[in-house]
């Protein structure tokens, strides 16, 4: 009978086991096994004794025995189906959240006599962060990493290019006097030297050799015969350090325009090279219009003062038209006469039109700045006689009417068109003003016939006169 005793208390003391997981895991696993003499036509039953309602999951030799079962736990447990036949009375615990931790206890009774009591420690912890962000995180570092390795490596090789391909320009205007190609390299440049310029190309050509100490113009290209030119004291110099192989270029036309490579070659090998851009730039053209008969035209240019050397040049084309001239035949007497001008295109605001008689004596017939017209400085034979039409800038008309014409106004109009002091354009219009011979006629023969009348009148009251003083003479005689 002892040794019963004692094998019972074997089974009862059971050490519990410890079981972590993730809240949101799809389920946890409460282990639990015993000898299978102990579990069958036996009752297990998983129990919280924290809880109320301690019972959990409670197996039966019929079943599973959910009536008493905490509610929170409803649909959430479940077993072996042959836990019982087996020993393995392991729980299985779906959906576990953090309110789940605790210490569970399996319990095996016989006919209400204990078998068996195991304990199993839960703990459910908050899930740890995703990894996709660290994923993500080493990835862009991966790649910033990749990106500086080549940017450090296109450097490198653009500051090794540099080192050897320098590259330079120069901008000089077309019949400069000369122009000067920069080359100071800083490489060791003693011993067996050679300096090669060229104009590249489809087809390079030859500017310039340097070598043995002296220029060889043999080797460069004819069109530069004579234009090139390098220091002549160069290997002079202690050149361990470099020097100063610029080449000068006199006299440079539009067609030397191009890329020039300076290339220096030391005991037949390539040592290093430049490249210079080579601007040629035509020169400044401006155009001048002006009318046959100004009095003068500006040709414009503003330097700065220098030392006497060429720097820039500018052209300037001088476009002296001729005037316009027009003849304007009308009869004195007739209403109106139209001195007709019309210009292509619309004129700028501030343009002043200007109508001029020049002959016998030069006077201002009409005037037209800024779209007003200024009768003030009329001559005085031409006010109010005298008339623009409407809106002549935008129509370009300058066409001019004067009322009345008479036998005097005939002569040489001019009409100038000038912005800011310079002509645009003029043109001259010969009014000639023809004599109405039938109505001055008219005028001396009525003026005539006044006279006769005057005079027939005055010899009769003469001979009335001499009349009468004959008659009264006549009794003192007869005394």
């Amino acid at each position: 009978m002892r040794f019963v005793e004692v094998v019972i208390l074997l089974f009862v003391c059971q050490h519990a086991s410890g079981v972590e997981v993730y809240e949101g895991e799809e389920s946890v696993l409460l282990p639990c096994r015993v000898n299978v003499s102990v579990s069958q036509r036996s009752t297990v039953a998983w129990s919280r004794e924290e809880l109320k309602n301690p019972d959990v999951h409670v197996r039966q030799p019929s079943g599973d025995d959910h009536t008493d079962q905490n509610p929170r736990y409803t649909d959430r447990t479940s077993m072996r189906t042959a836990a019982l036949q087996t020993g393995d009375l392991s729980l299985t615990l779906s959906k576990p959240t953090i309110s789940d931790s605790d210490t569970y206890t399996c319990t095996v009774r016989r006919m209400g006599k204990l078998l068996s009591q195991t304990e199993v420690q839960l703990l459910v912890r908050e899930p740890p962060p995703p990894v996709w962000p660290w994923v993500l995180v080493l990835i862009i570092l991966l790649l910033l990493a990749a990106i500086c390795v080549c940017v450090y490596v296109a450097y490198k090789r653009m500051k090794k290019r540099r080192a050897d391909f320098q590259v330079g320009m120069v901008e000089v205007t077309e019949g400069v006097e000369s122009v000067l190609l920069p080359f100071t390299p800083t490489v060791n440049l003693s011993g067996n030297i050679r300096v090669k310029w060229i104009r590249s190309g489809s087809e390079p050509v030859t500017v310039h050799v340097y070598q043995n100490s002296h220029s060889s113009p043999h080797q460069q290209d004819e069109v530069y015969r004579g234009r090139t030119e390098m220091k002549d004291d160069l290997w002079k110099e202690d050149l361990r350090r470099g020097g100063d192989l610029s080449l000068t270029l006199r006299k440079p036309g539009f067609g030397d325009r191009g890329i020039y490579v300076c290339t220096i070659y030391k005991n037949g090998k390539f040592l290093t090279q430049k490249k210079v851009a080579l601007c040629v730039k035509a020169f400044q053209v401006a155009t001048i219009e002006v009318t046959e008969g100004v009095e003068s035209v500006l040709l414009p240019y503003r330097i700065t003062a220098g030392n006497g050397e060429i720097l820039r040049q500018k052209r300037v084309a001088l476009c002296v038209k001729a005037c316009q001239v027009e003849k304007v035949e009308v009869t004195e007497g007739v209403d109106t006469v139209l001195l007709p001008f019309q210009t292509r295109g619309q004129l700028h605001e501030d343009v002043t039109v200007e109508w001029r008689c020049s002959d016998p004596k030069p006077m201002v017939v009409h005037v037209y700045p800024n779209n007003q017209t200024q009768p003030d400085i009329q001559e005085e034979v031409y006010r109010g006689r005298t008339e623009m039409k409407e809106d002549p800038m935008r129509t370009g008309d300058l066409s001019l009417t004067l009322r009345k014409p008479q036998f005097d106004d005939g002569g040489v109009y001019i009409c100038t068109v000038s912005r800011v002091g310079q002509t645009l354009t003029q043109k001259i219009i010969v009014l000639c003003i023809q004599e109405d011979w039938k109505r001055t006629m008219e005028c001396l023969y009525q003026d005539d016939r006044k006279t006769n009348d005057t005079t027939q009148h005055f010899l009769n009251s003469l001979e009335l006169y001499i009349n009468q003083r004959t008659s009264e003479a006549a009794p003192l005689m007869a005394d």
